[in-house]
C-alpha cells in the first residue's frame, strides 16, 4: 500500500518535473562525497567491494558533486564548481544509467561520461559514499528522479 502512495507521489510530481523548463545549469542537489571509479560491490568482500576488471583507479577522494540538468558532475572543489571550472567528470544521468544502494555506499553506472571535457565510451562505475548515511536516500532519490525525467521527456519527444 505505501508503496502504492509512493508511486502515485512519484508519477504526480514527475509530470510536473517534466513541465517545467530545465536548463543543463538546473541544480537538484550539491554536497561532498567520496569518490571511488572502476569498483564493483560485493556483498561479504572486504570492505564490501572489490575491485572491477582488475585494476583499482585510484584511492578514494572527495569531491563536490552536483545534480544538474541531465547530468552528475564531480569537482575537485565547491570553488571550482562556483567558478565554472570544468568538472572532472560528468556522467550523463539518461536511460543507459544506474544507480544503486549498497550499505553505507551507493553506486551510479554508465556507458559513457565525460573526463576533463573528452567523451570516453567504456562502461564504468563509480562508487559514492557521503559523510552522514542518512543523505544517501536523497542522493538516490535525486538521480532517479533526472533519469526518469530524461526517459519521460526521451518519449515525449519520439511520440
Amino acid at each position: 500500500e505505501k508503496a502504492r502512495v509512493d508511486d502515485i507521489k512519484m508519477s504526480k510530481f514527475l509530470e510536473k518535473m517534466s513541465q517545467l523548463s530545465v536548463s543543463r545549469d538546473t541544480i537538484f542537489k550539491t554536497g561532498l562525497l567520496a569518490v571511488r571509479r572502476n569498483v564493483d560491490i560485493v556483498p561479504g568482500a572486504a570492505n564490501n567491494f572489490r575491485v572491477f576488471k582488475g585494476r583499482v583507479q585510484g584511492e578514494w577522494k572527495e569531491r563536490y558533486c552536483v545534480v544538474c540538468g541531465d547530468a552528475l558532475r564531480m569537482y575537485r572543489s565547491k570553488h571550482d564548481h562556483e567558478n565554472k571550472v570544468e568538472p572532472t567528470y560528468e556522467l550523463p544521468l539518461d536511460d543507459n544509467a544506474r544507480v544503486e544502494a549498497h550499505g553505507q555506499r551507493f553506486c551510479v553506472d554508465t556507458h559513457f561520461h565525460r573526463k576533463a571535457g573528452h567523451v570516453v565510451s567504456e562502461h564504468r562505475r563509480f562508487v559514492l559514499q557521503p559523510p552522514a548515511s542518512a543523505d544517501i536516500d536523497s542522493w538516490i532519490a535525486t538521480i532517479k528522479l533526472v533519469i526518469e525525467r530524461s526517459k519521460r521527456s526521451r518519449t515525449q519527444i519520439s511520440s
